[in-house]
């Protein structure tokens, strides 16, 4: 039998009827197989069986002696030869296999025979062809010719064709001038000109000098119009002022005779009254200085009381008010210093850890002390304390904590529940805190014997075999770089040099790379303090980690260093590359230091390899912003280093001298086949 599929790996069976059931209600093995009559079991029978088995019955098992069991029913195959399993479906289609095999090869045989009587027609023509162009006599000065024949005869063309439009344009002024010269004629004719040049120009003259004297004349009224303007004004002015005159000169002859009328009247009272007339004008101009003076200051005081009047209604508003805002600000101090009670608990006073907040203290003082201790809340407190939330005590926590955040009088406070209970975080930090001291006695006598019988000999060994391949890697990539110098003759140089200016990191990672035998006590010593230090401060950093976790942080000999560039010049000198002397070399060097060591430890990485193929690397827009000489050079240097590139550029081709073969897809929109080019240089 075999199932539906086609897979050929089931076993050919012999199936007893003997132990034939009622059929499964549910899917059964005829689902899924099909059955092949085997010496006298018919199709029936074996489907009878098949369906008696439910796909969810008991066990399926084959044994090696030949037993088998599907459910309920069990057998034993035997074969009269040693056959793999499923032989017999297999071998009928392997038959088919191979006949279809056989007509596929037909076909194939034939269509080769028709290429190959194609390859030989082929043949014989180029055969003829090439003996056709060897027996052809040299065209390159009949080409040569030909080509100077067409090139003067297009340049006849283009000097006929200028020739004849010339020819038209003087015959077209020619015309002009004659009809010209005919209507110059008539017109002296019907004007009585004389007909000779000097008499003409002599009338030219006169004309001119007509029109100059028109042009005078026309000036000589324009200038008399704007004086006899300027007259008519100044005559209306004239006239404006003799009348204002005549006016001026009637009233003061007015107020001279109204003035002496009064002079008379004056020495007529004082002829009869005297002297006590005099003081009692006198009098009655001090009255009324004295009278207008209480006037303004009356108005003075009725303004100021009214002003008075307006203050005391707005201090009488603002007393009310104030009145209301001390009962509610009151109210407010009763509320806030009941709901200070939490802050002042014990659960949350105790992650303050503020001096004057306890449940002792007074509300008021501790409120202060409060607001004096913390800054302003940010506006994203709340997302923050969330986020904080999640990530400390949610991802933080390990498991058997169970952190919560409810509320406490509309306070949120944290507390993780543990085996001993719900606990405020303030005790379970200390819980904790006690517990880390604990434990960390324990590992320090524990992390002693890991350091004395680890790290010194299997990890250290580990490290300093990892060193001195980095070191070997840099000298490979130094040897790679220096085969390639630039035009001035300047080398680059690259060292893995340690990290920062740590004394202590420079003498441990040179202990690391001295065996442990020639280490004395003191240097054991000083390797395992730097080594604890910082098993220390990535545990303060992130106490979460697992003590592994840690180890591998801290003998992470990756971190320790950084890559340094380094310019060797021809005379020996040797400097840092900074970001100074990288702005003053040229285009060409500061290209070539920026690109060679990325090729110098590909040509590295390969060469270190044990096994050999294609070298290569991969550059997306490469050499952008760098001049074609330039972008030979660099094209050169990765054929010096024996690199296999790929280069993807928008406008970059990499045909140069430098460059010995190279394969060029050139990628368009359409066709969507990018045609291919090659150049073996």
């Amino acid at each position: 039998m075999t199932p539906h599929d086609g897979a050929l790996d089931i076993l050919d069976a012999l199936i007893n009827p003997a132990w034939a059931h009622d059929d499964s209600t549910g899917p059964s093995l005829a689902d899924v197989l099909v059955p092949v009559v085997v010496d006298d079991l018919t199709i029936e029978r074996i489907e009878a069986v098949l369906r008696s088995i439910p796909l969810s019955g008991d066990l399926v098992a084959f044994g090696t002696d030949g037993t088998w069991r599907l459910g309920p029913a069990v057998g034993r195959y035997a074969q009269a030869n040693p056959m793999f399993i499923g032989h017999a479906a297999r071998e009928r289609r392997r038959a088919e296999q191979l006949v279809a095999l056989d007509t596929k090869l037909s076909e194939e045989r034939a269509r080769l025979d028709h290429l190959r009587q194609q390859l030989a027609s082929l043949t014989a023509i180029s055969e003829t062809v090439q003996s056709l162009r060897s027996g052809q006599p040299p065209t390159k000065q009949l080409s040569q010719s030909l080509t100077d024949y067409r090139d003067w005869q297009r340049r006849l063309d283009d000097r006929q064709l200028t020739h004849a439009a010339a020819k038209d344009d003087a015959e077209t002024k020619l015309r002009a001038a004659e009809s010209r010269s005919l209507e110059l004629q008539r017109t002296a004719s019907r004007l009585r000109l004389p007909s000779d040049v000097d008499a003409l120009q002599g009338v030219e003259h006169l004309i001119n000098d007509c029109d100059v004297k028109r042009r005078e004349v026309i000036s000589l009224r324009k200038t008399s119009s704007v004086a006899a303007t300027a007259a008519q004004q100044a005559r209306n002015t004239a006239d404006a002022f003799q009348r204002r005159a005549d006016d001026d000169t009637a009233a003061a002859s007015e107020a001279e005779t109204f003035a002496q009328l009064e002079r008379v009247r004056y020495e007529q009272l004082e002829a009869s009254v005297g002297g006590d007339a005099q003081r009692a004008v006198e009098a009655l101009s001090t009255a009324r200085t004295s009278h207008k003076l209480q006037e303004k200051a009356l108005d003075d005081v009725t303004g100021r009381l009214a002003d008075a009047n307006s203050t005391v209604v707005r201090l009488s508003e603002r007393i009310d008010g104030f009145t209301s805002n001390r009962v509610m600000l009151e109210s407010a101090l009763d509320s806030a210093v009941q709901s200070f009670e939490v802050i002042c608990g014990a659960e949350i006073a105790d992650i303050l850890n503020i001096d004057g907040i306890d449940l002792g203290a007074d509300r008021h003082t501790a409120a202060r002390r409060l607001l004096a201790e913390t800054s302003d809340r940010p506006g994203d407190t709340a997302n923050r304390m969330e986020r904080s939330y999640r990530e400390i005590l949610l991802d933080g926590l390990r498991a058997g904590h169970d952190p919560s955040m409810p509320k406490l009088d509309n306070v949120d406070v944290v507390r993780v529940g543990t085996a001993d209970g719900d606990l405020a975080i303030g005790t379970l930090v200390r819980q904790l805190r006690e517990e880390y001291e604990r434990t960390s006695q324990l590992l320090s006598k524990q992390e002693r014997e890991i350091f004395e019988t680890h790290l010194l000999t299997r990890i250290g060994d580990a490290i300093r075999q990892l060193l001195l391949d980095a070191d070997a890697f840099e000298h490979h990539i130094n040897q790679e770089m220096s085969r390639v110098p630039t035009e001035s003759g300047m080398i680059v140089e690259l060292r893995w040099e340690p990290t920062g200016d740590e004394p202590d990191l420079r003498n441990a990672i040179q202990a690391l790379r001295t065996s442990p035998e020639l280490l004395g006590p003191d240097r054991r010593d000083a390797l395992r303090d730097v080594f604890m230090r910082r098993i220390a401060d990535v545990r303060s950093a992130e106490p979460g980690r697992s003590f592994a976790e840690t180890l591998t942080a801290v003998l992470d000999y990756r971190a320790w260093h950084q890559f340094v560039l380094y310019a060797r010049f021809s005379s020996g000198k040797r400097q840092r590359v900074t970001r100074t002397f990288y702005r003053g070399l040229s285009g060409g060097e500061a290209a070539t230091l920026l690109h060679l060591p990325l090729f110098a430890a590909a040509a590295a990485q390969y060469t270190n390899g044990s096994q050999d193929g294609p070298r290569l690397i991969a550059l997306d827009e490469a050499f952008v912003g760098i001049d074609d000489k330039m972008r030979a050079r660099l094209m050169g240097l990765l054929v010096q280093l024996d690199l296999d590139v790929i280069l993807t550029s928008h406008e970059f081709w990499g045909f140069y001298d430098t460059v010995p073969a190279l394969v060029l897809y050139d990628l368009v929109r359409r066709p969507p086949t990018p045609p291919r080019r090659r150049t073996d240089g």
